[in-house]
């Protein structure tokens, strides 16, 4: 099996690779890494090609990406397009400010990503795609589009947040990792545990072991230990006059953000004062709109017949491209009001980490929410809808509501262990388990929520 790796870290490194390579025949024909200097060193004294995450989202290769062998089929073009308003809000995740990305640039970087991958996997007789997580940085999900469209499978791992274990996915459309059967065995069976295993049935994957290849938790607690660097021990305004002037960061030496400026090249390198400007502005907006939510939510609720939709956090893999075409929370709020019971309440609870300024992502990504996303919620539908306190707690609600919704949060499953319902607009890791619903096309809602399917869980079932 001739290999790309995407997303080789210091923690899944040349040592996993070259097992794989041993054990079930797992060729690397070429990594997308981000790796340290005596990690990369190991790669390419094997003489294995590579290029980091950076320059890869940036298209940063002039002579690679100029010199392009096969030609590609019109159908293939057509085939990813059919998947720009999926990519689309991607862009979202890399811009200074909103509209950084003009619709001409996003039309170019799409099609020269599709060159350059497409003549990579045919170069290189790639027939198997190893993404260290789900695709979502533009350039590896197209990855993931050619591959499909190529039929060539993926493979990613997941992150369920259940004490470090993961396991496999190959498809945004199926039960992650068989967890539809696991999951069912399990009843069958009288037991109340639900069953994660890793049984995808393409005959690549059964080799693989666990034990040797699934993240150290350790390790990644490790991931970040501190730098030091004795140039700037007893020197601080050197420091910081490089900090603020140069392009890379003086202790990490790598770019501080890869963020798309207004009509600048993708691969344009920020000063760290430009990446100091871009965290203030965030913080700043954050801020006005932490408290404006403040001012309309309210810490109850007071209507005996009431839903819950939970936020998800933006831009993220969680929304693009998980949620698919169903990314679009104003959309799914509207269409929730309009399909429940007119005697029904939406309440609207924000993702903890959207606005919350001590969160880690809070620095990696933009802002995309603005007052106006709440403000027009509220003047379109009025007492249909309450927004809840980000000190609201789900698990202490007085009232249990008559089911909840999500794009794809851990919520769900929460819900489901309390025996509410669960609709689901995303790819789930959860989705196989009884109670939870996926919906995948906003014009079923109104059907399926009268429908006899959509139920209390039968408790004797759990």
């Amino acid at each position: 099996m001739n290999l790309i790796y995407i997303g080789i870290t210091n923690t899944f490194s040349f040592n996993e690779v070259s097992h794989l390579k041993k054990n079930i025949f797992f060729y690397p024909k070429y990594i997308v890494h981000d790796l340290n200097e005596a990690e990369l060193k190991k790669f390419r004294e094997n003489s294995i090609e590579y290029q980091s995450i950076s320059d890869a989202l940036v298209l940063n290769n002039k002579e690679k990406y100029n010199k392009l062998k096969y030609k590609i089929d019109k159908r293939l073009y057509q085939f990813v397009n059919n998947h720009k308003d999926i990519i689309d809000p991607m862009f979202k995740r890399f811009e200074y400010s909103p509209g950084s990305f003009s619709k001409k640039e996003k039309n170019d970087y799409i099609k020269k990503s599709v060159n350059y991958w497409y003549n990579i996997i045919k170069e290189k007789k790639i027939n198997l795609i190893f993404h260290l997580e789900s695709p979502h940085r533009i350039y590896d999900f197209i990855i993931y589009l050619i591959s499909k469209y190529l039929k060539i499978p993926n493979m990613w791992f997941r992150d369920p947040n259940l004490n470090g274990k993961y396991f496999i996915e190959y498809d945004y459309f199926e039960s992650p990792s068989d967890l539809n059967k696991c999951y069912l065995d399990k009843v069958n069976k009288k037991k109340i545990q639900i069953l994660i295993k890793n049984k995808s049935s393409h005959k690549y994957f059964e080799h693989i072991k666990k034990d040797k290849i699934l993240f150290n938790v350790e390790k990644i607690k490790k991931k970040h230990a501190k730098l030091s660097n004795k140039t700037y021990n007893n020197n601080f305004f050197r420091f910081y006059i490089d900090y603020l002037f140069s392009k890379r960061h003086p202790i990490t030496n790598k770019n501080f953000k890869q963020l798309k400026i207004k009509n600048k090249n993708f691969n344009y390198e920020m000063i760290g004062l430009r990446y100091l400007l871009w965290n203030i502005k965030n913080i700043f907006k954050t801020l006005v709109i932490k408290n404006y939510y403040k001012i309309i939510s309210d810490k109850n609720i007071l209507k005996e017949n009431f839903c819950i939709f939970f936020m998800s956090y933006q831009p993220e893999a969680t929304s693009y491209p998980d949620a698919w075409n169903m990314h679009d929370q104003f959309r799914i709020i509207e269409k929730l009001v309009k399909n429940i019971p007119n005697n029904y309440q939406l309440a609207i609870k924000e993702h903890p980490t959207q606005l919350n300024l001590s969160s880690s992502y809070f620095y990696k990504n933009p802002q995309i929410r603005n007052i106006d996303f709440y403000y027009k919620i509220k003047k379109k539908f009025k007492d249909k809808v309450i927004f809840l306190d980000e000190t609201f707690d789900f698990n202490s609600c007085k009232k249990n509501p008559k089911f909840i919704a999500t794009i794809n949060g851990s919520v769900g499953l929460e819900s489901v262990i309390k025996n509410i319902p669960t609709i689901t607009f995303g790819h789930s890791w959860y989705q196989g388990c009884e109670g939870v619903y996926n919906i995948n096309d906003i014009k079923n809602l109104k059907k399926f929520i009268l429908s006899k399917k959509f139920r209390y869980i039968d408790k004797k079932k759990n």
